[in-house]
């Protein structure tokens, strides 16, 4: 046997398994991934490698849900399927762009994803109409000041103000937005929320 051949045999050991790893054909799926996938089953062939991947991982994950996950999962994308197609144009673009940031950022956008859910339906029409009314310098001047606050001490603020009066919440929204970055940290600190009854 010459050396070529050698060496060609070498690289068929050696790269048979790779291909075999990446084969997501119909066949090579398990039972639980075909039944995941079955709405796929006849246009299999013609879907790209790489989607047929996301595809096969998503089936994976999405055999480890429990039930009321998968309802959620599947009202959710009722809900989605039901929005215009501008709308969902725009969900997509967002949710790309959350995929590109870093695992930090996207952790600290999933936290203040949870705190936003958690405020009562006037907290977040009022937000939300802050939101829409400001400019862009405005918006990048809101994101600063709230990241010159550590995540403690907004945690600490949050904490405080949860229990008071919804007017007890207007008067100190109001006290907030006109202090500085460094009147913010010492009223958080100072425990200034403290001496104050919910009313």
């Amino acid at each position: 046997m010459t050396r070529f051949s050698l060496q060609i045999c070498l690289f068929m050991v050696i790269a048979f398994p790779l291909a075999h790893a990446e084969d997501y054909s119909w066949e090579r799926l398990s039972a639980e991934q075909q039944q995941v996938l079955s709405g796929m089953k006849d246009n299999w062939d013609e879907i790209a490698l790489e989607r047929r991947k996301r595809l096969v991982h998503g089936a994976e994950r999405w055999s480890k849900l429990s039930p009321d996950q998968r309802q959620k999962l599947k009202l959710q994308q009722l809900k989605l399927q039901s929005l215009p197609a501008d709308k969902r144009k725009k969900i997509e673009r967002r949710l790309q762009t959350f995929k590109q940031l870093s695992p930090e950022n996207q952790q600290r956008l999933k936290k203040r994803h949870e705190w936003f859910k958690g405020l009562d339906a006037d907290e977040k029409k009022v937000l939300r109409k802050k939101w829409q009314s400001m400019n862009a310098e405005q918006r990048r001047e809101f994101r600063q000041q709230q990241n010159r606050l550590s995540a403690e001490d907004r945690h600490k603020l949050r904490e405080k103000v949860r229990d008071l009066s919804p007017e007890r919440k207007k008067e100190l929204r109001a006290k907030w937005r006109s202090m500085s970055a460094e009147e913010k940290r010492a009223f958080i600190r100072n425990k200034a929320l403290d001496n104050i009854p919910p009313q």
